[in-house]
């Protein structure tokens, strides 16, 4: 996972998730925890 900000994420290597926010990790996190239990 990767927390974007001004300084990283503009040159697109980085291979997952990527967030900038505290409500885009926590979408991240509740659908990794979906799949766990799902699980996949």
């Amino acid at each position: 996972m990767k927390w974007l900000n001004e300084i990283n994420g503009n040159n697109g290597r980085f291979e997952g998730a990527r967030v900038g926010t505290a409500e885009e990790l926590r979408a991240v996190l509740d659908a990794e925890m979906e799949k766990k239990a799902s699980g996949f």
